[in-house]
C-alpha cells in the first residue's frame, strides 16, 4: 500500500497507531536530508494593514495592537523538495535559529526527537531565548513531516478533534470598570464562554491597588453571570502573602484559575503553599522550559494547570511529552499562546480531559495571522483546523508587497 494512502486510512480509524512498521520502513528508505535553513521577512502594505485592523475593531470595544508591517517566517529545505514552513516569530527567536541552523544540514528531518535532543544538548538544560530557537525549528520540522506524509500534524500526532474551544485572553484591555463591563459583555455576546483578564496592581500599589484587583473579578462575575468561566492572570506581579489574601477575598467569585501569581523560577514552594490554602486552581508555566520544569511543578504539587508555551518551551515535541506527564498526575495543560498554529495542532491531538481549551489573545492573534490564507479565527468560541498537510500555513500572496531573505545572507 502507498504510504500516504496507508496513513490516511490509519488516521480515519482513530485508535490505530499512525506510525507503523510499514511507514518506518518507507521513512528509512527515503534518505531525506535537510539541505538548507532560510528565514524570510515578509512586508505588507501599510494601508491594507490599517484596514485589516479596523475590520476586527468594528462593532467591538477593543482594537488590535499596532501591527508591524513585516513578519518573519522560517523555511526548511530538503533534497527531495519537501519543505517545512513556520512563522511568525520575533527577531530573538530568529537569532537563536541562526545560531543552530548550520547543525541541521544533512540531518534526517523526520527524526525529530533525535534533532531535538541534539539541539537541547543532551544532559545540559537550556532555557531562555535559546529555547525560542529550538521551539521554532521543532515546529517547522513537524510541518515538514506532515507534508511528507500528506497529513495534518494533529492527525500525525494521533488526534482527531479538529474543532475545539478557545477562551478570550484580554491582555491590554482597559481596566476602567465601565470599560471592563462593556468589553466582557461584548465578548460574551460574540460567543466566548470563557475570558481571562489581567490585573495590573501589585503589593507596591497599596490597599487601593489591592481593592482594584479584587474589584476586577467582582465586576466580571456581575457582568457575565454565574455559569461562566473567568480566569485571572497576575503576570508574576504578586508575592505569596498578597496572593493568599487575594484568593481569600476572591474565592466567592469562583475564578476558573489564578495564573502566575508569583514568579515560577525559585518559588515553586510558594506556589505549592498557595495551592494548599485555596480552592482556586493555580496555573503557571509560561516562563518554564521543557518537561523538567513541568515535572518539578508537578512533584511539588504546585500547579493545577500547566502552561508551557510551544514557541518558548521546546516546541510541539516537548509539549506532547508534557501532556503525557500531566495526564499521569491528573492535571490539565492549557499552554500560553503566542501564535495559535502549533498550539492548535497540539490541542487537537490530545484528549479534552488533558487539553480542554486553548488561549486566544483577542488583540494579538489576528495580527500574527495577517499574511496567512487560512486564518485561525474563532467562531462562537471555537476554532476549526483546515484539512491541510503539515500545520496548514499558506501565505496570502495578495498581502505581500516585499520578500527579503535575511538568512542566509546572499
Amino acid at each position: 500500500m502507498h504510504r500516504r494512502s496507508f496513513l490516511a486510512a490509519a488516521a480515519a480509524l482513530g485508535g490505530m497507531p499512525v506510525i507503523s512498521p510499514e511507514v518506518q520502513g518507507a521513512t528509512k528508505s527515503a534518505n531525506l536530508k535537510i539541505t538548507g535553513v532560510e528565514i524570510w521577512r515578509l512586508t505588507g502594505n501599510p494601508d491594507q494593514l490599517k484596514a485589516y485592523q479596523a475590520s476586527f475593531g468594528h462593532g467591538t470595544t477593543r482594537n488590535l495592537r499596532n501591527m508591524p508591517t513585516s513578519q518573519l517566517y522560517m523555511k526548511l529545505l530538503t533534497n527531495e523538495g519537501v519543505e517545512g514552513f513556520y512563522g511568525t516569530f520575533d527577531q530573538t527567536a530568529a537569532d537563536a535559529v541562526m545560531g543552530i541552523a548550520r547543525n541541521l544540514i544533512g540531518q534526517d528531518p523526520l527524526a525529530i526527537d533525535t534533532i531535538w535532543e541534539t539541539m537541547h544538548g543532551g544532559a545540559h538544560r537550556y532555557s531562555g531565548t535559546y529555547m525560542f530557537g529550538v521551539s521554532t525549528i521543532d515546529n517547522c520540522l513537524w510541518d515538514l513531516k506532515g507534508k511528507f506524509f500528506d497529513i495534518p500534524v494533529y492527525k500525525l500526532l494521533g488526534g482527531s478533534r479538529k474543532t475545539f474551544e478557545v477562551y478570550a485572553s484580554c491582555i491590554g484591555q482597559s481596566l476602567e470598570p465601565d470599560r471592563v463591563r462593556e468589553s466582557a459583555a461584548q465578548l460574551k455576546k460574540e460567543g466566548y464562554k470563557s475570558q481571562k483578564w489581567f490585573p495590573t496592581r501589585g503589593p507596591s500599589d497599596g490597599q487601593m491597588g489591592y481593592e482594584e484587583n479584587v474589584a476586577l473579578i467582582r465586576i466580571l462575575r456581575e457582568t457575565v453571570g454565574e455559569n461562566y468561566d473567568i480566569m485571572i492572570d497576575a503576570l508574576l506581579r504578586w508575592n505569596l502573602p498578597y496572593a493568599m489574601k487575594w484568593c481569600k477575598d476572591a474565592e466567592q467569585y469562583r475564578p476558573r484559575w489564578l495564573e502566575e501569581p508569583v514568579p515560577t523560577a525559585g518559588q515553586v514552594e510558594s506556589l505549592a503553599r498557595l495551592r494548599q490554602m485555596t480552592f482556586i486552581p493555580i496555573a503557571t508555566g509560561e516562563h518554564s522550559y521543557g518537561r523538567w520544569d513541568a515535572q518539578e511543578l508537578m512533584e511539588h504539587h504546585a500547579v493545577d494547570v500547566i502552561q508551557i508555551d510551544p514557541e518558548w518551551g521546546g516546541g510541539i515535541s516537548e509539549l506532547v511529552k508534557i501532556c503525557t506527564l500531566a495526564s499521569v498526575h491528573g492535571l490539565i495543560v492549557c499552554p500560553h499562546n503566542q501564535r495559535s498554529t502549533a498550539l492548535a495542532h497540539i490541542i487537537a491531538s490530545q484528549p479534552p480531559a488533558v487539553c480542554p481549551i486553548m488561549e486566544y489573545q483577542i488583540d494579538i492573534q489576528p495580527v500574527l495571522y495577517y499574511f496567512d490564507k487560512n486564518q485561525l479565527i474563532p467562531k462562537n468560541s471555537q476554532i476549526t483546523l483546515p484539512d491541510l498537510p503539515g500545520l496548514g500555513i499558506e501565505l496570502d500572496e495578495s498581502k505581500i508587497v516585499k520578500r527579503e531573505k535575511i538568512y542566509p545572507e546572499a
